[in-house]
C-alpha cells in the first residue's frame, strides 16, 4: 500500500519554501482579535513593510483601526465558514501613498481546524499581483482612449519609427474596408487596399 502523506512535513516543506510567501495567526476567542505567531523567511524578504516587530502582536494593536478592519473582518469569515478564502489589499512600500508606491496583494487564508471543530489558527498565503493590477489599469486606459477617438468626425492613425500601424479609429477602419483594430497593428501603408503610388 502507497505511504501516506505526513502532514507535518508537507506543512513544514510549504513553510520554507521561497517560492510561497506565508505567516500565522492565532484564533483569539474565536476571531475576536488574531495574534501573529510567526512568519516564514519568504514573507520576511517580500513584504512591503517590516513583520519582525510583528511577532507576537495583536491584529488590532499591530494596525490603525481601519486597516485592522479589513483584516478582521476577512479573518473572522474564515474562522465563521471553516473554508478556505481569498481578498485583496493594497499596501504602500514607504509612508508616501502615490501611485508609483503602492503594491497589490491577494491573500489567500487557510483554517487550521482542531478536533473539537474550533478554527485555532490561520495560514495566509500572500501573492504580490502589482504588475496585474497594473496591467488591468493600462488597458482600461487604453480601452477608454480609444472610445474617445473613435467618436472624433476624422480619421486619426498613428505610426511607430519604421512606419507601421500602431492604431487607428473607426472611421480610419471604415476608409480602409478593415473590420478590427487589432489586425491595424503592424501593417504598413503597403498592406493598406488602395495603390502603391499612393502609400508611396
Amino acid at each position: 500500500s502507497k505511504a501516506a502523506v505526513d502532514p507535518t512535513a508537507f506543512y513544514n516543506a510549504l513553510w520554507n519554501t521561497s517560492e510561497f510567501q506565508m505567516f500565522a495567526l492565532e484564533v483569539i476567542e474565536s476571531g475576536v482579535d488574531f495574534r501573529f505567531m510567526d512568519f516564514n523567511s519568504a514573507y520576511i524578504e517580500n513584504s512591503p513593510i517590516p513583520v519582525t516587530s510583528l511577532k507576537r502582536q495583536k491584529l488590532t494593536d499591530a494596525f490603525p483601526p481601519d486597516i485592522a478592519a479589513v483584516y478582521l473582518k476577512h479573518y473572522r469569515n474564515c474562522v465563521q465558514t471553516k473554508q478556505t478564502t481569498s481578498f485583496e489589499v493594497t499596501a504602500p512600500t514607504d509612508d508616501k501613498l502615490t501611485d508609483r508606491n503602492l503594491t497589490h496583494w491577494k491573500l489567500t487564508i487557510h483554517p487550521l481546524v482542531a478536533a473539537t471543530g474550533e478554527v485555532y489558527q490561520l495560514i495566509v498565503v500572500t501573492t504580490d499581483v502589482t504588475g496585474y493590477e497594473q496591467n488591468l489599469k493600462l488597458m482600461k486606459s487604453k480601452q477608454i482612449l480609444q472610445q474617445v477617438i473613435d467618436t472624433v468626425p476624422a480619421v486619426i492613425l498613428w505610426k511607430d519609427i519604421n512606419s507601421s500601424y500602431l492604431g487607428a479609429n473607426r472611421n480610419f477602419l471604415e476608409m480602409s474596408g478593415i473590420k478590427n483594430i487589432e489586425d491595424v497593428h503592424g501593417m504598413t501603408d503597403y498592406d493598406m487596399p488602395w495603390k502603391k503610388e499612393e502609400a508611396d
